[in-house]
């Protein structure tokens, strides 16, 4: 893939209540993964750090099916984990992501810290770097609320 002509770089964190390590196992679980990407219709793992996600995207009045390959890094397990991700939106254009994600304990569960940039190219780097900003930003919120969601129901 090229270099991004544009790139947006959120961070933020989740709450989440259990223990450390059942966390990182559903940051590695696929079902987990799956739910916590909005509209999400099938997740493939297809080895055991690489999973590839289908999904809706929704641009203005256009609905775009996407194919997300991700890619789980554990650097320091069960505490800090990466989560790459290359999109490919048809004629929109590409976009390529990478999440730092640091578990952090303390006496009530986990505070899930994460640090995220994503790059796009293509038609849709043309949107404009102040929509594509807030697309993003409420996307990958919404990721890791959803993951909180998923942890609440284990």
């Amino acid at each position: 893939m090229s270099r991004p002509a544009h790139h947006v770089e959120v961070d933020g964190s989740q709450r989440i209540e259990a223990d450390i390590d059942a966390t990182w196992r559903e940051l590695n679980n696929p079902e987990a993964l799956a739910y916590s990407i909005r509209q999400c219709r099938r997740m493939e793992q297809l080895a055991a750090d690489r999973f590839r996600a289908h999904f809706g995207f929704s641009l203005g009045p256009v609905k775009v099916p996407v194919g997300a390959d991700l890619r789980v890094v554990a650097d320091d397990p069960p505490r800090r984990y990466r989560l790459l991700c290359q999109l490919s939106m048809k004629m929109l254009g590409d976009a390529d992501g990478e999440a730092a994600v640091d578990l952090e304990e303390d006496s009530d569960g986990v505070v899930l810290c994460y640090r995220a940039r994503v790059g796009v190219n293509g038609r849709l780097a043309g949107y404009g770097i102040e929509y594509l900003h807030g697309a993003v930003e409420r996307n990958i919120q919404s990721f890791f609320t959803r993951f909180g969601e998923w942890m609440a129901r284990q």
